[in-house]
């Protein structure tokens, strides 16, 4: 809701400060006094386009805050911390700021941290809806229309539920459209690790083999040389026959005969035959081992070669996989387990276009629902809001709410209808989209008659009506006055009227003045107390010609305003 609005040095305004409340708030004043910089200034503050004209003469610049409570906006709230604009110290208000400068040139900032025009508009369009001649108003956009017509007919869950299938129907579309294309990738690489893991499969690589076959090739590759030293160590040692030198077994025992010899003189070198006699045996199971390992060597050239073919085949297949010898058995199992994965892919494939139909036939089954029941709420709400317009003056007037099922219609986001609102203002007209009426007049109070039916659904929470009582008097004005007292009820309403009936159904009123002298003209704006108001309706009632009898009449028109205030709210408790 706007609480305050700070302009200064805008048009003709040098410097004004309101404060607002909820309710019903008017603005008069005489043609030509400036009550249309308040619409204004208020657009420059929710991101409408500046002029540099704007800028009221002989200033550098122009400064429009408007102050919101925030305190009930939930999603505003919500949007401001998202953005990282929430003032934390105070997070139920919210200040808007908008600078322009003589050079065109604009700032905007949000709870004073500078924003982009987009971002000041994404937020403004969450606090405000001005319905003008020249303003935009989301009234006119088909999502405002389908998300009216759904409140209005109690869809909200509905809706919900549609929207939220149609969410996991796309996330489902998403990942499946992923998945093909990872897959379609994978294909040839698929059919590689196919021939790659046959291949490694038939090799059977083993952890440790290649350590177990390389020391088996090193000792049959040097077969021969073994056996040549070990037949030197027999020799030395004494065990070959044939060999007549010296040997350790010969010098060994004839060690032992002189120790024998010499310890018949001396007890104390028993030590040193002990250990010539375990030499001596020693020597002898040296011999008989050497023996033994002479007859476990092999001279087998064909197991040689068969041991050279897998190794050269490891180091072959290492370089092919671009691994190390060692992890080929590793890498075999990753290939497998890359397999594995595609495979389970294909599954997840297979799920997905499963779940998708499951999803797309709800979607269709909650859709229809949804449709079903927005066409009957559409005749109940173009019932009301004709009978409210023509009630405004717009006797020969026609209005319905079109929801349109194209038989080709795709998923979307809020179902399968095209609504819009539609309207014509005269007889042998064509109905037209709301967006199409050429009067400003017209729209507003169209806008008007929709909003009392909806207003308690509105997402905004205030509006702003500009023209709404252009041509009429009387009755008529006094129905538009009712008619913005009812929406006020709901949610806060600004309006600029040039009519007394519509003012005086105002809680606030403020009134516009325009001095001029030689060298400057001023705007002025204040707000009204009791006495002041019947002036200004009286005023407004005969111009400059103010009698008695216009002041009685203009007390007449707050009596009755008060009445039927009164008259609501006993309506309300019952």
């Amino acid at each position: 809701m706007l609480t305050q609005i700070i302009i200064k040095n805008l048009a003709i305004v040098d410097s004004v400060s309101l404060d607002f409340g909820s309710g019903l708030t008017t603005l008069t004043g005489e043609t030509g006094a400036g009550k249309s910089i308040l619409i204004d200034a208020l657009g420059l503050a929710l991101g409408n386009k500046a002029d540099a004209a704007m800028v009221r003469k002989d200033c550098a610049r122009a400064d429009i805050h408007a102050v919101f409570d925030v305190s009930t906006l939930i999603t505003v709230r919500q949007w401001l911390d998202t953005q990282e604009l929430l003032d934390t110290d105070n997070p139920h208000t919210c200040l808007l700021h908008r600078s322009i400068n003589r050079n065109g040139r604009s700032r905007a900032f949000i709870n004073d941290q500078p924003v982009t025009l987009q971002t000041l508009r994404a937020l403004g369009e969450q606090l405000v809806n001005i319905h003008s001649q020249h303003a935009q108003q989301q009234l006119l956009q088909g999502k405002m229309q389908a998300f009216l017509l759904d409140a209005y007919a109690g869809l909200s869950s509905l809706r919900m539920q549609v929207n939220q299938t149609w969410q996991h129907w796309r996330d489902l579309k998403a990942t499946q459209q992923t998945l093909q294309q990872q897959l379609a990738e994978q294909q040839q690489l698929q059919s590689l690790l196919h021939y790659q893991l046959q291949e490694l499969k038939a090799f059977a690589p083993q952890a440790e083999e290649l350590q177990h076959l390389e020391s088996e090739y090193k000792k049959l590759n040097h077969s021969q040389d073994i056996v040549n030293r070990l037949q030197q160590i027999l020799q030395r040692l004494g065990g070959d026959d044939l060999y007549e030198t010296a040997n350790a077994r010969d010098l060994l025992a004839a060690c032992c005969s002189d120790s024998g010899e010499v310890l018949a003189y001396d007890p104390q070198l028993h030590a040193l035959d002990q250990l010539l006699n375990q030499a001596q045996v020693l020597v002898e199971e040296a011999i008989a081992d050497t023996r033994a390992a002479m007859q476990d060597v092999e001279l087998d050239p064909q197991t040689m070669q068969q041991l050279e073919q897998r190794i050269s085949a490891y180091y072959d297949l290492g370089r092919k996989h671009q691994c190390e010898v060692s992890e080929l058995a590793m890498r075999q199992e990753d290939i497998a387990a890359q397999l594995e994965q595609f495979s389970q892919q294909q599954d997840q494939q297979h799920s997905l276009e499963t779940e998708i139909a499951e999803q797309y036939q709800r979607y269709f089954e909650l859709a229809g629902a949804l449709s079903k029941q927005r066409r009957k709420a559409a005749q109940d709400l173009s019932h009301a809001v004709k009978q409210h317009i023509q009630e405004l003056g717009m006797a020969q007037a026609d209005f319905t709410v079109q929801v349109d099922t194209p038989d080709d219609a795709l998923p979307q986001k809020d179902g399968l209808d095209q609504i819009a609102f539609m309207v014509k203002t005269n007889p042998g007209q064509a109905m037209q989209p709301l967006n199409k009426i050429a009067s400003g007049g017209e729209l507003a109070r169209i806008a008007l008659a929709i909003q009392v039916e909806t207003a308690r659904f509105a997402r905004v929470p205030s509006v702003v009506f500009d023209e709404v009582d252009i041509g009429v008097g009387g009755k008529i004005a006094d129905m538009i006055g009712a008619k913005l007292a009812l929406v006020a009820r709901q949610i806060q309403v600004l309006c600029i009227t040039h009519q007394a009936q519509v003012a005086a159904y105002g809680c606030r009123h403020f009134r516009v003045e325009k001095n001029q002298t030689r060298q400057q003209t001023r705007s002025h704006i204040e707000q009204l107390d009791h006495n002041q108001r019947v002036a200004e309706l009286s005023r407004m009632l005969a111009g400059a010609d103010i009698t008695e009898t216009t002041r009685q009449h203009a007390k007449e028109l707050l009596d009755h305003a008060r009445q039927w205030d009164k008259q609501k709210q006993g309506q309300a408790k019952r």
